[in-house]
């Protein structure tokens, strides 16, 4: 359609799929047209189609993205669904902890946000960014 735009970048190509769309677009569309379910119903058939055709990118950079653009959206539930199931495929994704505890602090959790904050710091101990953010997070700030 011609009142959709995607915008193109360096890492945008056909891949063997039939929209030129970065997965995080695919991801945030969704989760604002049909709700952060659907969208991470979608990741995970796109996964399981793609996964390892170099079609979309698997890293987590997209789902960490997708939350980050959730925050930035004022929507903490989506951005925790998508850091969520980006801990399920990354495990040790220091970043995707610290994304959770910012949403959870939103949502006035400070509990669960230091948690992740905590997590955040003992998967990348040398990021002083983390440190710093946990310990004004204890402090009340």
């Amino acid at each position: 359609m011609a009142a959709e735009l995607t915008n193109v970048q360096c890492v945008t190509c056909h891949r063997g799929v039939a929209i030129p769309k970065q997965l995080v677009t695919i991801m945030t569309e969704t989760a604002a047209k049909e709700g952060v379910n659907k969208a991470i119903a979608q990741y995970q058939d796109l996964r399981k189609q793609y996964f390892g055709a170099q079609a979309y990118d698997f890293t987590d950079v997209t789902l960490f993205n997708a939350a980050n653009a959730s925050l930035t959206a004022n929507k903490p539930d989506d951005a925790i669904a998508f850091a969520q199931l980006n801990l399920s495929y990354h495990a040790n994704s220091a970043r995707s902890y610290q994304v959770l505890a910012q949403a959870y602090q939103r949502k006035m959790d400070k509990d669960k946000a230091i948690q992740s904050l905590e997590k955040a710091v003992e998967l990348d101990p040398m990021n002083q960014g983390f440190k710093n953010q946990l310990q004004q997070l204890k402090a009340g700030a």
